[in-house]
């Protein structure tokens, strides 16, 4: 998500088998091209009902190939020779983020309960941290790391599937240390002060 930028209920139906995958491990090719909401239902178009087509680096893939190899296998329960029942589920489910609990899609709210004890925990341990973190912020974070690394707006909206610059806009958060930086760069175009003399 942080990664991607994509929207949650278009992650997670992606397909990494079966007859119509969304990710080829092999090459590295997501197509982002359906919408989970709620329940089993798929629509099979994304919010602005356009697919979107990225080509992994190597890196994201070999995270990605991790959790396959990690959590959609067989597994056997530890000091027994009985397979893991949801390991059995996940590994039989053309998902490549397969619910534990059924081998289908996660419910919509589930990926909130990390994020809220993430928040909970900075919220204890960071002084003056009121906020709360939800899963949307991995949608705005990639959006700005994008922006910081030096990637063109046109490149991140195609990333974000955004058309609009304006929402680009809105959904971007321009840091302290950002600003600070651009003025740095725009200082070392004046020339420097002059020594000061001695009176």
């Amino acid at each position: 998500g942080y990664m991607l930028g994509a929207r949650t209920s278009n992650l997670r139906p992606i397909r990494y088998k079966g007859a119509s995958p969304d990710y080829d491990p092999k090459t590295g090719r997501l197509v982002l091209r359906r919408s989970h909401t709620l329940g089993e239902e798929v629509m099979e178009s994304t919010k602005n009902a356009e697919d979107v087509t990225i080509f992994l680096p190597e890196a994201m893939r070999a995270i990605l190939q991790w959790h396959i190899d990690t959590f959609l296998v067989e597994r056997m329960i530890k000091g027994t020779n009985r397979i893991n029942k949801s390991s059995q589920r996940m590994a039989a489910s053309e998902l490549l983020f397969p619910s534990p609990d059924t081998g289908s899609f996660h419910v919509a709210g589930r990926l909130g309960k990390p994020f809220d004890d993430v928040s909970r925990i900075m919220r204890e341990r960071v002084p003056g941290f009121t906020k709360n973190i939800t899963p949307k912020s991995m949608r705005r974070t990639n959006k700005d790391l994008l922006r910081q690394e030096g990637v063109s707006q046109l490149v991140a909206q195609a990333i974000n599937s955004h058309h609009d610059p304006k929402m680009h806009a809105h959904y971007s958060t321009i840091s302290d240390a950002e600003k600070t930086g651009a003025l740095a760069k725009v200082i070392r175009l004046f020339p420097a002060p002059p020594e000061p003399t001695a009176s």
